[in-house]
């Protein structure tokens, strides 16, 4: 707070005194500016005053209290770290700050729907009389606000409440006697339900998708022949569910939970396989598989969902505890619309020709290879052409991460370069590979964007402005993304119907293991340097996930018993988690068992050859590491990395889209991946043949490498090195398998 009173704009400063008096989001910041901010004419849009504020540490955003509620919150919230307020509110003369408040609440309230406005301005005249402002009516949750209770209103009383006792007086005892007409608790749980209500849908629909069917088949598929045999029918993929919520029933209610049944509609559509007799040729005996998709089914459901209440109702959560379908679930059939039935099939003769691909690595008896493409990516620091640019854009970016929780795209980031340099919307498509009309709609997305993020009308003519505003602040260049597309070689190894793992071939060869001295955040843990060789090997393309741990798991036991369910975030595609190392070997040895192949957990050179995948920088990035690319802690940064997002849990395997030369996905972050070898303080007479290190050092710790979501992005690089306890089950400790004969230096 001292080094923003010092540092600070005199603007800046006026603008956060007036914010403290009032809820904080952008529709209210907009309204101080508009009607209280007397702004020269030259000044661009108060981007600059915004940018000090936001970026001072100052505020902090209002958590939605659960990961899908706040995909779908509209108006983002913030407040004032602790005893912030406080301090501003101890600055602004109380006649000043009343001003304030009742001209912005004067405003927010002439925004609501004439009828919400008659009828409060009605209650309040028969309470009230002429006595209240617009300030202090907002402290009365039970006045006829109507929907407009369960954002605005709750977010208001809070404030203004702790605004009026902050003044003292006569204002802390209007607050004392407003405070008594709070809203009933059925009225605060049912506003909860309400700002809840796209996240509770959207977790429905999750678990609706990811559950096991069983389905009736009602009615006779179109363009069907009368004989046919239904063989399996499943949800559609690629078709789109929708939900309606009809009705909701409030069953208990408690003083910091609230247990609601929701009614409603699922529309969904199935997949149908049958043989359809009549299709048939007589010369064949073949019964072919058919396909049909039925569209537009519709069931009823029961939803139970448990609101966890808090004061604030943006900060409640909730979970879906239960979803009531009737199993098995009725498909009506003759609703598809399908093309007529099929002629009855031919036969015909041809000839096959085999194409010998030299290309093709050797592989081992047994094992199909297969190759498979994939996605690279590398992080460069941008050249800095015109540091004022530069600079002004990466603020720019990290007000819109702010903003929307994404970094500009590279269209956006295009047109603004562009837009600097003066260049029309045909000049910036003969510099790109986009054409005149992409660029002008992007355009017109992208000043509407940056108008709502700094509260400003932003266009193309003064853009350069603000930037050059912006530019003074300071900031560092940017990060430039390059993509590659690369291919792999691969086998898949079944472990039930719908659950496989993915193998990926590790050519044999050598490297250099560990980090120099040079590199930030390394430690003499991983040194010295010494040159390694390693023969080919297979390595899992992902972390093990849960839905592979549970099949696995469910397999006669070797040494010891597996919890089929172990995991803290669930997900049948996250990375299975709270294992011990011990788990971690039991799983290889079931799963070696089931197969006759050899599995086992990568020796620590092994992983970090694996993980390098021919580099030679911190990460396989490059020299720095972002959340676009990595699950990790996003409020701390390495090098001159920017800041990211915070995600506090695991995400699902492979979710960036991006893997490493050798087609390996998240290998930095996510989860800590076991390896086999014991723990040694650092390589000082390390093997170098890639083999694990048993020899010697602690045999009561073992190693994890790769870093995880709640690590620092330091441990994430590719020769960080951490150990821990064989036992130990944490929820950042995962692993993925080797499939290759073990080798160790005893």
């Amino acid at each position: 707070m001292q080094r923003f009173r010092n540092t600070a704009s005199e603007k800046a400063q006026e603008l956060a005194d007036m914010m403290a008096v009032l809820p904080v989001n952008w529709s209210v910041i907009r309204l101080i500016q508009k009607n209280l901010i007397q702004e020269e004419p030259w000044q661009p849009t108060g981007a600059l005053y915004l940018a000090e504020i936001f970026l001072s540490g100052l505020l902090r955003p209002v958590s939605a209290g659960s990961k899908h509620s706040s995909k779908h919150q509209k108006t983002p919230q913030y407040d004032f770290v602790e005893g912030v307020r406080d301090v501003l509110l101890g600055t602004i003369p109380i006649s000043e700050a009343r001003a304030v408040g009742q001209e912005v609440a004067e405003a927010v309230f002439k925004q609501l729907p004439a009828e919400v406005q008659e009828r409060v301005n009605a209650d309040i005249a028969r309470r009230y009389g002429d006595a209240l402002s617009y300030f202090e009516a907002f402290l009365i949750p039970d006045l006829p606000w109507g929907d407009f209770a369960a954002a605005e209103i709750f977010l208001f009383a809070r404030v203004n409440r702790q605004v009026l006792q902050r003044w003292g007086s006569v204002y802390a005892a209007l607050a004392e006697e407003l405070e008594q007409a709070i809203l009933p608790p059925e009225a605060i749980a049912n506003a909860a339900l309400k700002y809840h209500l796209e996240g509770i849908q959207h977790s429905i629909l999750d678990n609706f998708a990811q559950r096991q069917h069983q389905f009736r088949i009602a009615g006779h598929p179109a363009g069907v022949h009368s004989e046919y045999y239904l063989t399996e029918v499943e949800l559609a993929g690629g078709q789109d569910l929708e939900i309606t919520v009809t009705d909701y029933t409030l069953l208990s209610l408690q003083e910091s939970y609230a247990l609601f049944e929701l009614s409603l509609n699922i529309r969904f559509a199935v997949r149908i396989l049958y043989f359809d007799v009549g299709t048939l040729s007589p010369a064949s005996e073949d019964t072919p598989d058919l396909v049909r998709v039925v569209p537009d089914q519709i069931i009823d459901a029961k939803a139970m969902v448990r609101l966890q209440l808090a004061a604030v109702v943006e900060e409640s959560r909730f979970d879906l505890t239960e979803l009531q379908i009737e199993e098995p679930v009725s498909i009506t059939a003759s609703q598809t619309d399908q093309p007529s039935q099929i002629p009855p099939l031919q036969e015909f003769e041809f000839e096959v020709a085999t194409i010998a691909v030299d290309s093709v690595p050797d592989t081992p008896p047994g094992i199909d290879l297969q190759p498979f493409e994939f996605e690279i990516v590398t992080l460069e620091r941008r050249q800095v052409a015109n540091p004022e640019f530069e600079e002004a854009f990466q603020m720019v970016d990290q007000a819109v991460v702010g903003h929307s929780g994404e970094h500009l795209s590279d269209v956006q980031q295009h047109i603004l370069r562009c837009s600097w340099e003066g260049m029309t919307y045909g000049e910036m498509a003969s510099t790109s590979a986009y054409t005149t009309g992409s660029l002008k709609r992007a355009g017109t997305k992208l000043w509407q964007l940056l108008s709502d993020v700094f509260t400003e009308e932003i266009k193309k003519t003064n853009i350069r402005a603000v930037l050059e505003q912006l530019a003074t602040l300071g900031g560092e260049p940017g990060l430039v993304i390059h993509r590659q597309q690369q291919q792999g070689w691969e086998f898949v190894e079944v472990l039930g119907e719908e659950t496989w793992l993915e193998m990926v071939r590790i050519p044999g060869g050598s490297f250099v293991m560990g980090a120099p001295a040079t590199e930030a955040e390394s430690t003499n843990a991983e040194r010295p340097q010494h040159d390694v060789r390693i023969q080919p090997f297979f390595i899992g393309k992902y972390p093990v996930t849960q839905a592979e741990w549970k099949a696995v798991a469910a397999l006669p036991q070797v040494n010891r018993e597996l919890d089929p369910d172990p995991s803290r975030f669930k997900g049948s595609d996250r990375p299975v988690e709270r294992v011990s190392w011990y788990d971690a070997v039991e799983f290889c040895d079931r799963l070696s068992q089931l197969t006759g192949r050899p599995y086992r957990l990568p020796s620590e050179a092994e992983w970090e050859y694996a993980c390098r995948a021919g580099t030679t920088t911190p990460f396989h990035f490059g020299e720095t590491i972002t959340t676009d690319l990595a699950n990790y802690y996003g409020e701390s940064t390495y090098g001159r990395g920017p800041k990211g997002i915070y995600r506090q849990e695991t995400t699902t395997v492979g979710s960036f889209g991006v893997a490493n030369a050798f087609g390996l996905f998240d290998m930095h972050g996510n989860v800590w991946e076991w390896c086999l070898d014991h723990w040694h303080g650092d390589y000082k007479g390390a093997p170098t043949d890639g083999s694990a290190w048993v020899k010697g050092g602690d045999s009561n710790l073992r190693l994890l490498r790769g870093g995880s979501w709640d690590g620092y992005p330091w441990n994430c690089r590719s020769a960080a090195r951490y150990n821990n306890n064989p036992d130990n089950r944490y929820g950042t400790f995962g692993f993925r398998v080797v499939c290759a004969a073990a080798r160790t230096q005893a």
